[in-house]
């Protein structure tokens, strides 16, 4: 009895045949089944806030890098400036790390005093975090840890919100009136409160 099996150039003959005709759209690709880790939450950002936020993140980091600079000029970091150098030279490396933690400490204290730095900061890490958060991989991480992120207004100010994933898609702002509730939630202020500097 004769093996009725297709020989290796009839079943390459078929196959490119098959691929051709997927190619040419005559024939439908088969489906990929849906992930079952899918993120099923908006966006916390629309297109024009991102924009916005991208644009204020740059000036901010411009901003807080110079006033930092500028911190390291101050002249009553002299004596401090001199004991490094002294200490430098005695390559005494207990008092160089010493030294260098002194002078660290005060240009760090300097630099917060600046006038309006400590809402630039603030304003610095809300915007961070927001990137963070309404990032696609961070998306599928929480996915897969069976929840999502979503964005409400407490106090007129945009909070996120982490927990079960939505059933069906909800307003991307959503007034929450008990705040007491044991929610795991990160206070962000998107183009508002913080603008101030």
């Amino acid at each position: 009895m004769k093996n009725k099996t297709l020989s290796i150039p009839a079943a390459s003959a078929i196959l490119i045949v098959w691929l051709f005709a997927v190619s040419a759209g005559a024939i439908p690709p088969p489906a990929r089944p849906p992930s079952p880790f899918a993120p099923k939450e908006q966006n916390l950002l629309t297109e024009y806030e991102r924009k916005v936020l991208n644009i204020e993140l740059q000036k901010l980091t411009a901003e807080i890098k110079e006033a930092r600079f500028e911190a390291t000029g101050d002249p009553s970091l002299k004596q401090l400036k001199e004991n490094l150098e002294k200490a430098l030279k005695s390559n005494d490396k207990q008092q160089i790390s010493e030294a260098e933690e002194k002078l660290t400490e005060a240009v760090e204290s300097i630099f917060r005093k600046q006038e309006g730095m400590g809402q630039k900061m603030a304003r610095l890490n809300d915007i961070g975090t927001l990137m963070r958060y309404d990032n696609l991989d961070k998306k599928h991480r929480r996915a897969r840890q069976g929840s999502a992120a979503r964005r409400l207004i407490v106090d007129g100010n945009a909070v996120v919100e982490i927990g079960p994933p939505p059933a069906s898609p909800a307003p991307q702002d959503v007034a929450l009136e008990n705040t007491s509730t044991n929610r795991v939630t990160k206070r962000i202020f998107i183009l508002s409160t913080r603008n101030e500097r």
